[in-house]
């Protein structure tokens, strides 16, 4: 892989231009520039990497988190890496009296049960369900 594959960045579209001696980039505009450090065609520090980016995801609510939280759902936007627990986290920023039904809870991302610790992505639907009783 060459520099300039690994560095591509949102706000700059960077292409190869071939395989050989050193690699340099074309920027859309056509000018081309060796890839550099802090260039603004490379890794420069002050600006976002696409990891950066916060992700969306949808929460569900079911039963008496419904209830409680008084919306059968809610978009959240959380870091990227962020988990099934940091998504509770933020849920209770919001509704505060969801709090204490956290150690009863189980999860579901993407319709499939989950952990507190699984890792979210850009999307995912989490729900979370309280136990349930009945015959």
């Amino acid at each position: 892989m060459s520099l300039c594959s690994s560095t591509i960045r949102l706000d700059h579209l960077l292409v190869a231009d071939g395989i050989g001696a050193a690699p340099t980039c074309e920027l859309r505009d056509g000018l081309e520039k060796p890839p550099e450090l802090g260039s603004g065609t490379g890794f420069d520090a002050a600006r976002p990497l696409v990891r950066d980016i916060p992700m969306r995801v949808r929460v569900r609510l079911f039963a008496s988190l419904r209830e409680a939280a008084g919306a059968p759902a809610a978009e959240l936007v959380l870091r990227p890496g962020a988990r099934v627990e940091d998504a509770w986290r933020a849920l209770v920023e919001r509704h505060p009296a969801l709090a204490a039904r956290r150690p009863s809870l189980a999860a579901a991302v993407n319709r499939g049960y989950a952990a507190f610790d699984a890792v979210l992505g850009e999307g995912d639907e989490v729900a979370f369900i309280p136990p349930v009783s009945g015959g």
